[in-house]
């Protein structure tokens, strides 16, 4: 089975919620998100920025992207300062345990806010070829992948 990074979420068993978590699955693994504009070709990629790195330990939750957090060990930056991006002009590649996959929004109305605080606003690739995404979804109490199939049914699709 292959892995699909994500941006991290994890259940903390006994609080009756739920524990956004650095990286998931395996637990507490660090990932990195990169945002890049169109055009989608791999060579053609424009970086805007890393808007996450992880490091271990920092509980993650939609807040956090909403807020941003920086410490010696990580950062994650403000999604508002992506309010400019809406639509499928733009995706993100996620480095997750040595392994990259590509989401871009789901539709030409999902924000970067909305598909980072999201467990199901957007379409996923292991190529970042046009034409490869497809629809996923994760598991609600997740951010991202939740460890759900992704759509070619053999990648894991871990939480961001």
């Amino acid at each position: 089975v292959t892995r699909m990074p994500s941006w991290g979420v994890q259940p903390f068993a006994g609080n009756g919620g739920s524990n956004y978590k650095a990286g998931c699955c395996p637990w507490n693994t660090a990932f990195t998100v990169d945002l890049y504009k169109a055009p989608f070709v791999p060579e053609k990629f424009k970086l805007v920025a890393r808007t996450v790195d992880s490091g271990t330990g920092q509980s993650i939750q939609p807040s956090t992207y909403q807020n941003g957090w920086s410490s010696e060990s990580g950062f994650v930056k403000k999604c508002g300062d992506y309010a400019d991006l809406v639509g499928e002009d733009w995706l993100i590649v996620v480095t997750f345990d040595g392994s990259r996959t590509c989401y871009k929004p789901r539709t030409s109305g999902t924000s970067y806010c909305g598909m980072m605080q999201s467990y199901n606003q957007f379409q996923v690739s292991t190529t970042c070829a046009e034409g490869s995404f497809g629809d996923a979804s994760g598991r609600s109490d997740h951010l991202g992948g939740g460890w759900n199939l992704a759509p070619d049914g053999v990648t894991r699709m871990p939480s961001w």
